[in-house]
């Protein structure tokens, strides 16, 4: 299981050194989070250069262009909650078209998982299990807060961590935002 800290930089940053070169990670987050935090996080931390670009107005070949213009620095790719399924797909198919040697940070909100795994299938597989739950101010969930959304999830929907995990496995748990942020909570954001 990760380990959940209150420096979201440093965890993301020991991820992308875990993961070398081509590093594909999603940052969840909400509420008025600036990615320009995490830029100049991850700049001290990892200490290569960092920075943000929108995918809107969604435009492939644009997208494409800004990931190559450097290509061995870290990314944070942003507006992805506004792209349709399609949009999606064009991702998707076209991935290759996207690899780099730097690392890629997609910045989602928890419901715009769901489209990525359905409309991107291989575009999360670059992604494994780097999922990232960022609170409001743009910090990872702390140990206490992560045990206590645990706890209120579990009492809402009357399961257990295990029962989820395996119904996950099962390929048979309803593909609602909660049950990707329990799963993410739990480390295993490769069932999502």
């Amino acid at each position: 299981m990760p380990e959940f800290s209150s420096r979201p930089a440093f965890e993301i940053a020991r991820r992308i050194e875990l993961r070398g070169t081509n590093a594909w990670l999603v940052v969840i987050a909400g509420g008025d989070w600036n990615p320009g935090e995490l830029v100049r996080e991850v700049r001290l931390v990892v200490d290569v250069p960092a920075r943000s670009v929108s995918a809107m107005p969604f435009d492939l070949g644009a997208l494409r262009n800004a990931l190559r213009t450097p290509t061995d620095d870290v990314v944070i790719v942003t507006g992805l909650d506004q792209l349709t399924g399609d949009n999606w797909t064009v991702l998707d198919v076209n991935r290759s078209a996207l690899e780099r040697t730097g690392a890629v940070i997609l910045s989602l909100s928890l419901a715009t998982l769901g489209p990525l795994n359905a409309w991107a299938p291989n575009l999360r597989s670059f992604i494994g299990g780097s999922i990232f739950i960022l609170t409001d101010d743009g910090s990872v969930m702390s140990d206490d807060e992560r045990r206590l959304r645990l706890e209120e999830l579990a009492l809402a929907y009357g399961l257990t961590d295990e029962e989820v995990i395996r119904r996950a496995s099962e390929k048979n748990l309803p593909a609602e935002p909660d049950f990707a942020e329990w799963l993410i909570l739990l480390g295993r954001g490769d069932l999502v």
